[in-house]
């Protein structure tokens, strides 16, 4: 089953003055009602209304023994929480961190009813890997996350934020330099013939690239006889892992949702290929038409990312400088103005995508995959304010005041799809998807009542005329 809720007329998160805590002290609310919060929290209680809508412990329902995470969450069970926490500032500084990041009501609403399934046993983290850049400390207090783990603190309950990756690094005088490595704990995962990559050539393997990545330490996990990623062992080690996206656009994918939300499950970025290098006429999807200068501006920019990788900042600068500008060069003289993938017809990043909700599907503890799920995983889509532009570092806000919940996250991303008026066949992560990943029906959907009326078709919350990246 899926929930789709919209709150009409209040389509904003809560303030950060009351700790997100909810408006209405519901029977199973686990904290005391001098915690109640006096201003409005729709984003509570639309979640609670999803768990409800979704016949979540009913049996129990309207009682203080109601447990709607029962089905999915034991006593002793380790769960991670993956919100989208990509980055500290939105690169559109004026455009805000709400259509960027997982809202903290969201996290603490999810949180409070995990707290009830494990009945003061097992473990809650908070993970994601943010892009390299990322001051992972800093968001932590920007975004009012670190306010929550100083409100679940007063009760004894120990909440960890934890920053996935394994490098990091820090711009000093306009250059970008590694700070800090092997952080985390991770697992090499090998899926070779069941990758989505197995079907490229080697030619096509060889080209494949990250953008501002050196692809030398990216062909370490890419090749014609291996397919492996570099997965947290927080990641792995979960019993449940609950997926909590941010609805936006992305200049790669088109759209981030839950399945795409599950990239920040790697340590090491350096294992995800983001696309292939050339034009399509040479077997590439950096960009569409022929085109001297940008093949030109593809190997300066090969050059300048070896160099960085090997702290020679100045050469590397230089080099992609001139890459920048081959770049535009080519970019106006084949009227051609896609660059480093970032289109529709990016072949490469839905592979990926695809890749690792295998293996959070899965694989085991020790990255071993199986034919059963080795974890239960639940996803609870961020739509109140998505972001919509130049994602995902620069998007801007739309305010749609819509939660998603549902276990099916090819079903969920379908219909989140529709409701943005996405074109659903031009975004690679979903038209691509196979019988592993991708049910043989929509189950259903459950709507809420209270909140909204749908007469049982996904018109009336519609967004209209989403604007999406160029190139798509």
């Amino acid at each position: 089953m899926i929930f789709i809720g919209k709150m009409y007329n209040h389509y904003s998160y809560p303030g950060f003055e009351y700790d997100f805590s909810p408006s209405k002290c519901y029977p199973e609310y686990p904290f005391s009602q001098e915690t109640i919060s006096p201003e409005f929290n729709g984003v509570y209680d639309l979640i609670r209304k999803g768990f409800v809508e979704l016949g979540l412990d009913k049996e129990h329902y309207g009682t203080q023994y109601w447990n709607p995470l029962r089905k999915y969450i034991k006593e002793g069970d380790n769960v991670v929480l993956k919100p989208n926490m990509v980055s500290h500032q939105n690169l559109i500084q004026q455009n805000g961190m709400d259509c960027l990041i997982t809202h903290p009501s969201i996290i603490r609403t999810v949180i409070d009813y995990i707290l009830i399934a494990l009945k003061g046993t097992g473990s809650i983290v908070v993970a994601d890997s943010p892009v390299q850049s990322c001051d992972f400390d800093k968001l932590l207090i920007i975004n009012r996350y670190k306010q929550l783990t100083e409100f679940y603190r007063k009760y004894g309950i120990d909440i960890v934020f934890e920053d996935l990756r394994n490098c990091i690094v820090k711009k000093v005088n306009g250059i970008y330099k590694k700070v800090d490595s092997n952080l985390n704990e991770s697992v090499i995962v090998a899926m070779n013939d069941q990758s989505k990559f197995c079907t490229l050539t080697d030619v096509e393997i060889a080209n494949l690239r990250i953008t501002s990545y050196d692809p030398t330490q990216l062909l370490k996990y890419h090749s014609h006889a291996e397919h492996k990623y570099s997965i947290s062992q927080r990641i792995l080690n979960a019993d449940v892992v609950i997926n909590i996206p941010k609805v936006k656009t992305h200049k790669k994918a088109g759209v981030t949702l839950s399945l795409k939300n599950m990239v920040g499950i790697v340590t090491d970025k350096t294992c995800l290929p983001h696309h292939r290098m050339g034009s399509v006429y040479d077997g590439g999807d950096e960009y569409q038409n022929k085109s001297f200068l940008k093949q030109k501006a593809s190997k300066l920019l090969d050059a300048a990312n070896r160099l960085q990788s090997n702290e020679k900042y100045s050469l590397s600068r230089l080099l992609a400088l001139l890459g920048i500008l081959c770049n535009k060069l080519g970019s106006c003289m084949s009227n051609d103005f896609i660059t480093e993938g970032n289109w529709c017809g990016n072949d490469t990043i839905w592979r990926m995508v695809h890749d690792l909700n295998l293996i959070v599907r899965y694989a085991d503890s020790n990255g071993q995959l199986h034919a059963k799920s080795q974890r239960r995983i639940l996803n609870i889509a961020d739509m109140v304010i998505l972001g919509e532009g130049e994602g995902p570092l620069k998007p801007s806000p739309r305010y749609a005041g819509i939660i998603a919940i549902s276990e099916d996250s090819f079903s969920l991303d379908y219909l989140l799809c529709q409701i943005m008026g996405v074109n659903i066949s031009k975004i690679p992560t979903i038209a691509h998807c196979d019988d592993i990943l991708m049910p043989k029906y929509i189950v259903g959907i459950a709507l809420e009542n209270d909140l909204f009326s749908i007469n049982n078709n996904l018109k009336d919350i519609s967004v209209a005329d989403i604007r999406m990246p160029p190139g798509w």
